[in-house]
């Protein structure tokens, strides 16, 4: 098929589809139905932050890495909504990096941003994120903990993987969480490794 027949081809099934796509530089780029560009598609990659960004100021927190079973390159694919890039994924321009992706945003990092952190980029992990809504009643005050002690559910969910939990003070306060690949045990669990904050049985 000749570039000239396939772009047509590609227009064609744009217009089809709804969606508007575009050949730049031999480049196959999906447009953002709402205005903005979302960035080329179609990339290889080898992790879901190197689909976020295509030109250093606009960020798109609903595309991911796509690898294949067994292969270690992938391809970057645009998530229709409301399906997202997964939170806690760095994003934005920042150096260092502030900004994760949260519900399909790209937005600062920190207490309040909605995302349970248990790997910030200093002191401890947070034990819970409820956005800051302002109840202190909901299991979750807007210091990203709750009360402990007196009746209350303890802090250790016994899980090592996504940090281990105590009582502090009459706070609960949380370490941080293990990397992927880290030997962890639990109560139902003997040997594993640590996945996604989760240990898993090996």
């Amino acid at each position: 098929m000749t570039k000239q027949r396939f772009t047509s081809l590609v227009l064609f099934l744009a217009l089809a589809t709804g969606g508007c796509t575009v050949i730049v530089e031999d480049q196959l780029q999906q447009k953002d139905p709402t205005g903005g560009d979302a960035g080329p598609q179609g990339e290889v990659c080898q992790t879901t932050e190197q689909c976020l960004s295509f030109n250093g100021e606009q960020f798109n927190c609903r595309r991911v890495c796509q690898i294949p079973a067994g292969a270690t390159d992938g391809r970057c694919v645009q998530l229709a909504a409301p399906m997202a890039t997964p939170d806690g994924i760095a994003c934005g321009t920042n150096s260092p990096r502030t900004q994760i992706c949260v519900a399909g945003s790209c937005v600062e990092r920190g207490c309040g941003d909605g995302f349970t952190d248990r790997f910030p980029g200093s002191g401890m992990g947070e034990f819970c994120d409820d956005g800051a809504d302002g109840d202190p009643n909901d299991g979750c005050n807007d210091e990203c903990t709750r009360p402990c002690g007196g009746g209350v559910p303890p802090c250790d969910d016994r899980d090592p993987c996504n940090g281990v939990e105590t009582c502090v003070e009459g706070m609960c306060e949380t370490q941080r969480g293990l990397e992927d690949g880290t030997p962890c045990s639990t109560l139902t669990i003997s040997e594993g490794v640590c996945q996604g904050l989760r240990c898993v049985a090996m």
